[in-house]
């Protein structure tokens, strides 16, 4: 759709040919925004990366690399202050374990996301393969 978009905005053919301003408000809309995620808490990243899941398969994978990146920097953060107070208790480093629920769902979620975005993309490059043995 957004190749469509730019088809169109770059080289305008003709009148029948042109996109109605209703269809490029819609396509705008489906657009990846670069969203900073960094002051995103692990709800609201979790919360996006659910979204991120009803978008195409190149925009979701954009947004799910976006929230992964912050997602994993939180868990690390948590993980270390948690290693931290671990020892001050007296434990021992070896036997620390630390569980994340909503970090292994972001990561759930993100792998999912990958791999609709790897299939999409062999997809079209089968698709492209096609059309070129067929000209």
């Amino acid at each position: 759709m957004l190749h469509l978009f730019l088809k169109y905005q770059l080289f305008p053919q003709d009148n029948s040919d042109s996109v109605s301003v209703d269809e490029n408000a819609d396509l705008q809309e489906h657009e990846t925004e670069d969203v900073d995620f960094s002051s995103f808490s692990k709800s609201e990243l979790l919360s996006e990366i659910k979204k991120a899941h009803a978008l195409n398969p190149i925009e979701a994978y954009s947004v799910a690399k976006k929230v992964k990146n912050a997602a994993d920097e939180i868990h690390s953060s948590e993980e270390s202050e948690a290693l931290v107070k671990y020892l001050e208790e007296g434990g021992d480093k070896d036997s620390f374990e630390f569980k994340d629920q909503d970090n292994d769902h972001i990561a759930e979620l993100y792998k999912k996301i990958k791999d609709l975005f790897i299939n999409h993309s062999q997809e079209v490059k089968n698709q492209r393969d096609v059309n070129f043995r067929a000209k």
